[in-house]
């Protein structure tokens, strides 16, 4: 008696169609093959050696891993008949039709045999029918394949969420499953990441410090949702950050609430290899959903990654990057690193001019400079006199750094107290549990008291200076100016933290000449944002 393997295979485009037409569910339709593949060859006198199932593969895939095992018995000669219901069953793919019906299964001394198609390579008149029948399978792939993009891209343009997953900081809508909304507790990490990186935090020490607060990464926190989500590319299980997914977060348009979608596609519907789509062809739709962060300080954190060509070890980038002109040909001069490991000094180095400078250097003659002007406003802080530059004055520095730093400090001590009032939102609603939100909680109260106490401190240096910029009661107070300025100048030129705030927020371009060996001296110029 002749052994023949049964292969049943049904599609999630079959599952699709038969449901909208009020047909059986899956399992009853491969029931359904099977029942009717083994009336046949009890019919034909043969023994079934096995059934072979797949469900919910395309007929294209060429990894099922049913038919996959199917071939290996084929070729080890465990049976010599396949048999399917239709040649689409076996393979939807001309390659494969070829490779197997018309080559390997004869060599291999298998016969195969369609029921419904009347394919039977035993009959030789028919495989020009079995031909046709490859191709008709193959045309109606390539239709599918290119009818389904269009649908997609309609909904992409009607700025709709196609994704299996959403964004990290977003979920879908209960009511809508193609809309985001704000995921409260994620959205802080989000808002959290971008504010340290606004700061001048590099990628790695953003992961760090999130690792450092216990914070899960997406993949981790998704599993913890009870999403089955899996990144392929993740190194380990542990939740822990890295600078990779930090930085997708932070080149994100999503959070800006911009649906940016079509990155990526699929070169051809008979394999999963997927290509890199240009930025031009994205498709971008605004205003589709709650933004997390607002589209200035997305394009300033923008701004800070381009012009930043390399972080150091600690994460942090120099004060200076990117801002670093020749003034001889107006290239940005980009950081190198000599000399022996225990003893390496920095330079910024123009790659066409050849020239350089010592990075230690230049960043102590802007610190100096800025601390000029700084002394001069506690000095004269009645009185706008002139500071070291012609026309710029110290109280004009620090004024326009005061602005900034307050207006920061204010910023986030906002976005604190409205995440704690969403978080405690959630909580009271069942949503979230004090659990899951401890840690985070924990981290938006330390960061809002941090953000008060830096106010307090701006506010009370300001009034003491006698400026009263942003006294409370609006009075000079020049008593003691003295001690206050002494006191001032400390608090100013002591932080380090406000050194580096002072060069983003003050410096707009510092231009480098050659250094006259002769006068062993190198003019630097700044060019202030204000």
């Amino acid at each position: 008696m002749m052994k023949c393997a049964i292969y049943c295979r049904l599609s999630k485009e079959d599952v699709v169609q038969a449901e909208s037409a009020g047909f059986a569910f899956k399992s009853e339709s491969i029931r359904n093959q099977r029942d009717l593949l083994l009336s046949y060859a009890d019919e034909m006198g043969w023994e079934v050696y096995k059934v072979y199932v797949d469900e919910d593969y395309s007929g294209a895939d060429r990894n099922r891993p049913a038919f996959l095992q199917l071939l290996a018995d084929a070729e080890a000669g465990r049976f010599s008949i396949v048999l399917c219901k239709t040649q689409s069953r076996f393979t939807r793919d001309m390659e494969l039709v070829e490779r197997y019906i018309h080559d390997l299964f004869p060599r291999w001394g298998i016969r195969f045999v369609a029921l419904l198609d009347h394919a039977d390579t035993e009959v030789r008149g028919n495989k020009k029918a079995r031909q046709i029948n490859g191709l008709v399978n193959e045309w109606y792939l390539e239709d599918l394949s290119e009818n389904i993009k269009a649908v997609l891209d309609n909904k992409r343009r009607k700025g709709e969420f196609i994704g299996s997953f959403p964004p990290y900081g977003y979920k879908k809508s209960s009511a809508n499953r193609n809309r985001l909304v704000i995921d409260p507790e994620a959205a802080e990490v989000v808002r959290l990441i971008f504010s340290l990186a606004s700061r001048g935090y590099g990628k790695r020490r953003i992961a760090d410090t999130l690792n450092s607060m216990r914070i899960p990464n997406p993949t981790k926190y998704k599993s913890q949702q009870g999403l089955a989500y899996v990144n392929s590319m993740a190194r380990d299980e542990t939740g822990l950050w890295n600078r990779t997914t930090v930085g997708r977060i932070l080149s994100n348009e999503v959070y800006t609430g911009v649906m940016v979608q079509g990155k990526r596609r699929k070169l051809s519907y008979k394999h999963s290899h997927v290509i890199e789509v240009p930025s031009d062809n994205w498709i971008r739709v605004e205003g589709t959903h709650e933004a997390i962060i607002s589209k200035e300080e997305f394009e300033l954190v923008r701004q800070q990654l381009c012009q930043r060509r390399r972080e150091g070890k600690k994460g942090t980038p120099h004060m200076l990057a990117g801002k670093v002109i020749c003034s001889h040909c107006g290239s940005i001069m980009r950081k190198i690193t000599n000399g022996c490991k225990n003893r390496q000094y920095e330079y910024l180095r123009c790659d066409r001019c050849k020239t350089s400078v010592k990075l230690d250097l230049l960043e102590e003659e802007v610190r100096s400079r800025i601390s000029n002007y700084i002394s001069q406003f506690c000095s004269h802080s009645k009185d706008r006199q002139p500071g070291p530059e012609p026309g710029i004055s110290g109280t004009d520095i620090v004024e326009s750094l005061s602005h900034h730093m307050l207006s920061r400090c204010r910023k986030g001590i906002r976005q604190c107290v409205k995440a704690l009032e969403a978080i405690y939102i959630d909580i009271s609603t069942g949503r979230l549990t004090r659990e899951q939100s401890r840690d985070i909680i924990s981290s938006l109260v330390s960061r809002k008291e941090e953000l008060e106490k830096q106010q307090r401190d701006i506010l009370e240096q300001m009034k003491k200076s006698g400026a009263g910029l942003y006294a409370e009661n609006g009075s000079d107070n020049m008593n003691g100016k003295k001690s206050v300025s002494n006191s001032g100048l400390h608090f100013w030129n002591s932080n380090n933290d406000f050194m580096r705030e002072a060069s983003a927020a003050l410096v707009d371009t510092v231009f480098v000449e050659r250094k006259d060996i002769t006068a062993g001296m190198q003019k630097v110029l700044i060019r202030w944002t204000f």
